[in-house]
């Protein structure tokens, strides 16, 4: 058991259930990660897997794309994005380059390569929770058969199921507080609020090129977010809550 980050323990958020990331499918509802989420994996990964930062990476659930730029800064040439919902696809392409953008149904592909093929990324993403469980077969499948990192971030209720326990990660990544990923309408205060649970923890879990036959868990401390970055995610989270309002598209 160990612990990584940089940052101070926070207050507890995360997301109702009206709001959790379900972006595909027609009754899914746009969101936004949380910078947070994604610069504590993004230190976790300049720990234990340095290497990696510099290589291909994949979203296969793009949304906005902001957790391929916020977790691979600096790294817009390598960074490729699959997003279903075409509204994205402005925001996609102000951050990762267009010929590497490709706006279509993931699990309709044979395979997660890019480049016509020529490319195996590394995956990150937050995926739609209401296919959860197909999304997870097909990243461990790239993991294994690729050998390449996959992260998906997670509700940890979802693991508690016995027969999940066969797809389990090598690496659970608990995050030691609860991101709230959009707005709601509250009625009683006629505004827009953040989003909460109190009781829905979220984890990162990651899959390695090679099974270690083990999982390993480990807790992240929230990371310090730069100002920029906590006004991007709440205009985009906005955003998601407009697109949430007009009801999702599909490619």
């Amino acid at each position: 058991l160990r612990r990584s980050g940089n940052g101070s323990r926070p207050s507890s958020r995360s997301p109702s259930p009206k709001s959790r990331n379900r972006r595909h499918g027609r009754s899914a509802k746009p969101s936004a990660t949380k910078p947070s989420a994604a610069l504590a994996l993004r230190y976790w990964l300049l720990e234990r897997f340095p290497a990696s930062i510099g290589e291909h990476w994949l979203d296969p659930f793009a949304g906005p794309g902001t957790l391929l730029d916020w977790t691979l800064a600096g790294q817009r040439a390598r960074l490729h994005a699959f997003e279903m919902d075409a509204r994205w696809r402005g925001e996609l392409t102000s951050r990762i380059d267009p010929l590497r953008v490709r706006t279509c149904d993931s699990f309709a592909l044979v395979d997660w390569t890019v480049l016509a093929g020529a490319i195996a990324p590394h995956l990150v993403t937050n995926k739609p929770f209401a296919r959860t469980p197909e999304a997870i077969v097909r990243m461990v499948s790239h993991a294994r058969t690729l050998q390449r990192l996959a992260a998906g971030l997670m509700r940890t209720d979802w693991w508690q199921h016995p027969q999940r326990s066969a797809m389990r990660p090598d690496h659970m990544l608990m995050l030691d507080w609860r991101p709230a990923f959009g707005w709601r309408w509250d009625k009683k205060t006629a505004r827009l609020v953040w989003s909460t649970d109190r009781f829905t923890g979220y984890v990162w879990a990651v899959w390695a090129p090679t099974p270690t036959g083990r999982t390993e868990l480990e807790w992240l401390d929230r990371p310090e977010v730069p100002p920029d970055l906590v006004a991007e995610h709440k205009r985009l989270a906005r955003l998601a809550f407009t697109y949430g309002e007009q009801g999702a598209i599909a490619a």
